[in-house]
């Protein structure tokens, strides 16, 4: 039975050793643990995997150490790497980024997944690093051999945190986390930065502004653009919104993120603002075939009046994260609202090809329909092999669904799992 296997096989390729867990999860599904990083090899995957026109799986982790424990500082090459690993957990580090003043421009501390681009070629995003520290994108090939493609200034955004799309004629788009027209509303001198951007950029490395935030519409956008049925651009910030016009008593902003359309022209309008009640922090954003976006907040949802008059500290929401729906005609709707009980702080959401949802929590695995009827896949726990700090997920062209974790494993230093379902 799928739901009664325990068994640990060790593999060797080179001088890797890949750890393969396969613990129980609920009946008709297969949690496997297929390798855990060593932090020699890399430590936190953060961002999502990605199957090439190969087949095997692409990804990078973050940061490196000196040991297999993940301590000892950094060395050289202590800014993380780019890896490959196949469906049946056979693991090469393809390329290491070098230190953050490094002036080749490769960049550093990747916190995003890769895109295929044309030739088998990969595309990717660093925050930091590159000439001007700020960040870069990059090209690396199947063989591993970094190159470099632009830099961000400031004028142009600063530390991208999300993977780019690949959109037609070879243009790629993505988001930057800061950097765009000042602030509309003077904040303390730690607060003062920029809101970020939408850009475009194409192989000869020419980056093209879209859209410059400026709080009211939006600000710290980090998560990856969309492309619809209609042609549009579709996208979240993390932050900001009209609310922005009405700060708290501490100076903070209170708008509480936004979901976005660029239309190909360029012009941009704000779908929805969320205000903690309805949701804190969309990011994940996926397009179902009747055209509706549906999407997650990390934290809020709920109206919270059990502490209203207790302090200055009081928030107006109480849920743990929601699961929400945008119709074409605009029509919003939360489908889940997290407890903790049911899961909580929902952190990657895909759409998979039987036609639900499929993501991740802080500690679970979920299947979800189209009208927000839940399910339970798997619960991490650190003794099964893997627990997430942060969490993503992607469906393999067998089916199987992949992801990483960014924490625990084997070595305390983040995973690559699979989940198998039974139809």
């Amino acid at each position: 039975m799928l739901n009664t296997v325990n068994e640990i096989r060790n593999f060797t390729v080179g001088i890797l050793a890949i750890w393969i867990l396969i613990v129980p999860a609920q009946a008709g599904v297969l949690f496997t643990n297929l390798f855990s990083f060593s932090g020699t090899n890399g430590i936190e995957p953060q961002g999502p995997l990605l199957q090439a026109s190969d087949g095997n799986l692409y990804g990078m982790a973050r940061e490196t150490t000196h040991d297999k424990y993940g301590n000892g500082g950094f060395g050289f090459y202590g800014h993380g790497t780019v890896f490959r690993i196949t469906t049946n957990g056979f693991f090469t580090t393809l390329a290491s980024f070098a230190a953050l003043n490094d002036t080749n421009g490769y960049g550093a501390n990747s916190l995003a997944g890769l895109i295929e681009g044309d030739s088998g070629n990969f595309y990717g995003t660093t925050p930091w690093g590159g000439k001007f520290k700020q960040g870069t994108i990059f090209k690396v090939t199947s063989n591993g051999v970094l190159n470099f493609l632009a830099s961000f200034a400031g004028t142009n955004g600063s530390y991208p945190q999300a993977a780019l799309l690949r959109g037609p004629n070879n243009i790629l788009y993505g988001t930057t986390f800061a950097d765009g027209p000042k602030r509309i509303i003077p904040l303390e001198t730690r607060f003062n930065y920029d809101a970020g951007k939408v850009f475009s950029i194409n192989y000869r490395g020419e980056i093209k502004t879209l859209v410059s935030f400026n709080e009211a519409n939006g600000s710290r956008p980090c998560n990856r653009l969309i492309q619809g049925k209609d042609g549009n651009l579709y996208g979240t910030t993390g932050s900001g919104g009209l609310q922005y016009i009405v700060p708290t008593d501490n100076g903070m902003p209170t708008g509480r993120g936004t979901v976005f359309k660029i239309a190909p022209d360029g012009a941009m309008s704000t779908l929805i603002v969320f205000n903690g009640c309805n949701g804190i922090g969309p990011s994940s954003l996926i397009q179902s075939s009747d055209g509706s976006l549906y999407g997650i907040t990390s934290i809020g949802g709920a109206t919270n009046t059990a502490n209203m008059n207790e302090s200055y500290s009081w928030e107006p929401y109480s849920g743990e994260g929601t699961v929400f729906k945008i119709t074409p005609s605009g029509k919003f709707s939360i489908l889940v609202l997290f407890v903790g009980a049911n899961g909580k702080n929902p952190n990657s959401f895909i759409l998979g090809k039987d036609g639900n949802l499929y993501g991740t929590t802080a500690s679970t695995i979920l299947k979800m329909t189209t009208s927000g009827k839940l399910t339970t896949l798997y619960s991490f726990t650190e003794g099964s092999g893997t627990w997430p700090n942060h969490s993503t997920l992607m469906q393999g062209a067998d089916g199987n669904l992949y992801g990483t974790t960014s924490r625990c494993g084997k070595n305390q230093c983040g995973s690559i799992f699979r989940l198998s379902i039974e139809n």
